[in-house]
C-alpha cells in the first residue's frame, strides 16, 4: 500500500512539476511580415495621391519589416511590435523604424484585464500594417486620425455580445514627455456572429506646441466601424468619423501635425469584399472625405485583389481619387490615379 501510496505521490508532483516548468518555459512568440511593392502614378508628380505610405512612382520600393514578439503566463502577458521600413510611422529617433505597440496586460479576472504601454490605436478601420488590411493604399480617415496612444486601460467583457474598454492616453502618437491629455472608449457590440460594431470616441485637452507655445483646444473624435459578413463569401467593412474642435473664436478646426493643415474632418467609407475562391478575393474601397476649413471634398475609388499563395499574399491594385471641389488651395487634387502590385509576406 504504501508503494502504491508512493508511486502515486511521485506521479502527481512529477506531474505538476511539468506543468509548472511548462507554464515557466512558456514559449516566446513571434510572428510579423514583410512588405515590398511598385507603383506608377498617371499623373505629374505634383498631383500625386496623398497617400501616408507607398509614395514612390515607377519605382521598386520597401514597405516595411514588422517584428511581434509576444508572451503570455499566468495572467501576464506582454508584446513587443517594432517595424523598420519606408512604411514605419516614425515613434523613434532614428529614420525608418518605429514602435507598433509595446505594452504589458494583466488579467483582473476573467472578464477585466487592465493594459499599460504604446498601443496602436483603437480608432478607424485601417491599420499600418499591411497583413490586416485588404488594400494596399490606406484611406483619407487613417492618415488624419491618430496612428497610436501611449497610456493605461481597461477591458471589460459586459456579456457574451458586448465588451467596453475605457483608457487615459498621451497626445496623439507620442510615446512620451507630453502628460496624460487623452481620454478614450470604445464600445464592442456583436448583435450576431456576422456583425461587428465597434463605437470609439477620443477627447483631447487644450494643449500648448512644441514650436510656438500656441494653445491647441480641446478636439473630439466620434468614429464608428463595423463588419458585416452577409454570406460566407460577401463581406462589407464601415468606417465613418468626425471631430469636434473649437478654437477660441468658436470655429473648428483639427490641428494636423503632419500636414501642416488646420482643419476638421469628417468622412465614410465603405469596404465590400467577396471571395471568389480560397486563392483570389476581390475589393472595392469607396470613401468620400471633406475638410471643413477649406471646404475641400475629395471621392477615392480603389479596386484590390488579393492573391493567396500560402502565406504569401498579391496585392494588384487600381486607385482613382476624385475631388469635385477643385479647390486650388486644398492639397486634394482634381483628379489622380495610381497602379501598383504589392507582395506581402506573413509569418
Amino acid at each position: 500500500m504504501k508503494k502504491i501510496t508512493l508511486i502515486l505521490t511521485a506521479v502527481l508532483f512529477g506531474t505538476v512539476s511539468i506543468n509548472a516548468q511548462e507554464q515557466e518555459y512558456a514559449p516566446l512568440v513571434l510572428s510579423g511580415s514583410v512588405d515590398t511593392y511598385y507603383k506608377y502614378d498617371f499623373a505629374k508628380a505634383s498631383d500625386r495621391i496623398p497617400t501616408s505610405f507607398a509614395g514612390d512612382h515607377n519605382s521598386f520600393s520597401l514597405g516595411m519589416v514588422n517584428l511581434i514578439f509576444s508572451k503570455e503566463f499566468n495572467k501576464v502577458s506582454f508584446v513587443a511590435d517594432v517595424s523598420f521600413g519606408p512604411r514605419s510611422a516614425n515613434s523613434l529617433p532614428v529614420e525608418y523604424a518605429n514602435i507598433q505597440n509595446m505594452y504589458a496586460s494583466y488579467a483582473l479576472c476573467d472578464a477585466a484585464s487592465v493594459s499599460l504601454g504604446y498601443m496602436g490605436t483603437f480608432v478607424g478601420y485601417e491599420v499600418i500594417s499591411p497583413v490586416d488590411n485588404f488594400n494596399y493604399s490606406t484611406s483619407y480617415l487613417f492618415s488624419y486620425g491618430p496612428f497610436q496612444n501611449a497610456g493605461a486601460k481597461i477591458d471589460i467583457s459586459l456579456g457574451d455580445n458586448i465588451d467596453l474598454m475605457v483608457g487615459a492616453f498621451n497626445d496623439l502618437n507620442q510615446i512620451s514627455n507630453t502628460g496624460f491629455v487623452d481620454l478614450g472608449a470604445q464600445l464592442h457590440i456583436a448583435p450576431s456572429q456576422s456583425i461587428d460594431l465597434y463605437i470609439n470616441y477620443l477627447n483631447s485637452a487644450d494643449k500648448a506646441t512644441e514650436d510656438d507655445g500656441d494653445l491647441i483646444p480641446s478636439f473630439d473624435i466620434l468614429d464608428l466601424t463595423a463588419g458585416f459578413q452577409l454570406t460566407d463569401k460577401l463581406y462589407v467593412g464601415l468606417n465613418a468619423a468626425k471631430t469636434w474642435l473649437n478654437d477660441n473664436d468658436g470655429g473648428n478646426y483639427f490641428k494636423l501635425e503632419s500636414k501642416g493643415k488646420e482643419s476638421g474632418y469628417y468622412g465614410v467609407a465603405l469596404y465590400p469584399q467577396y471571395a471568389i475562391n480560397d486563392v483570389l478575393s476581390l475589393g472595392l474601397r469607396y470613401e468620400y472625405f471633406e475638410e471643413q476649413n477649406d471646404n475641400a471634398t475629395i471621392s477615392s475609388f480603389t479596386g484590390s485583389a488579393n492573391i493567396s499563395l500560402g502565406e504569401l499574399t498579391l496585392i494588384p491594385e487600381y486607385r482613382f481619387d476624385y475631388n469635385g471641389d477643385q479647390n486650388l488651395d486644398s492639397k486634394f487634387n482634381a483628379n489622380a490615379a495610381q497602379a501598383s502590385l504589392a507582395a506581402v509576406y506573413s509569418f
